[in-house]
């Protein structure tokens, strides 16, 4: 296929041959992921500076026209310049949000062998920080679960230690170990005591296995997602209305 023939993309997140962070052509702006969520945390900081600001209303005695220096004129000016703005900012805000939405949901990641979108990369991310990602709450049940059983194993294993010495005694006697044919007998009665009592570990997972294979995934993609979330953050493209 050449390249006059590949399909166009139609998604508003894509890669963009000028490689500046943001670049605004009349009333669109298009702008790398990484610059969006930057003005995105900007915007909040402004918007919730300006909601702890903006005075709509007032209340005047009418005998007192200009309370704190404001004519009832520029009051309304003042009023209504706030509500503006905020209107304006929090436009912006949905727009950004929304664009950024879509992108994260349709640009894809690889991190770890596993492909997945930027959306679900940043989620697991989230889930794996607190502690509550799926594989991380299996990965915990099952280690949970084999260690409990290795535990009860050496456990049950030492007691069964303490009965079969006890049974040496009684059937050898405390010279036992003395003899050459006793030390044969205590063998084959120590191999015979743990083939009948020997614990066993019903593992049908073979959970040792996987617990390394869970837990080696777990670390490859601690250790790559934050870099491949950036790059893809600064290479990914979004259009959004220029701002006034």
């Amino acid at each position: 296929m050449t390249k006059r023939d590949r399909p166009t993309r139609t998604s508003t997140a894509r890669p963009a041959p000028d490689r500046r962070d943001s670049v605004r052509d009349g009333s669109v702006q298009r702008m790398s992921l990484t610059h969006a969520l930057k003005e995105l945390k900007l915007l909040e900081h402004k918007i919730g500076t300006r909601l702890g600001e903006v005075q709509a209303v007032r209340v005047r005695p009418p005998t007192q026209s200009q309370p704190g220096g404001l004519s009832e004129a520029a009051f309304a000016e003042r009023a209504r310049s706030a509500f503006t703005s905020l209107r304006a900012l929090s436009v912006r805000r949905s727009q950004i949000k929304a664009a950024l939405v879509q992108a994260n949901a349709t640009t894809s990641v690889e991190i770890a062998g596993e492909t997945m979108t930027l959306a679900a990369a940043v989620e697991r991310k989230r889930a794996e920080t607190l502690g509550k990602s799926s594989d991380q709450q299996l990965l915990n049940l099952l280690g949970e679960q084999y260690g409990q059983a290795v535990r009860e194993q050496t456990s049950l294993r030492f007691k069964l230690e303490g009965q079969l010495q006890v049974q040496l005694q009684s059937l050898l006697g405390n010279d036992a170990g003395r003899s050459e044919n006793a030390g044969l007998d205590a063998d084959s009665l120590t191999t015979l005591f743990w083939s009948r009592h020997e614990p066993v570990i019903d593992d049908p997972l073979d959970l040792a296995t996987q617990l390394l294979e869970l837990r080696d995934q777990a670390a490859e993609f601690a250790s790559s997602v934050d870099r491949i979330i950036d790059e893809r953050n600064a290479t990914t493209f979004i259009e959004v209305p220029a701002s006034v």
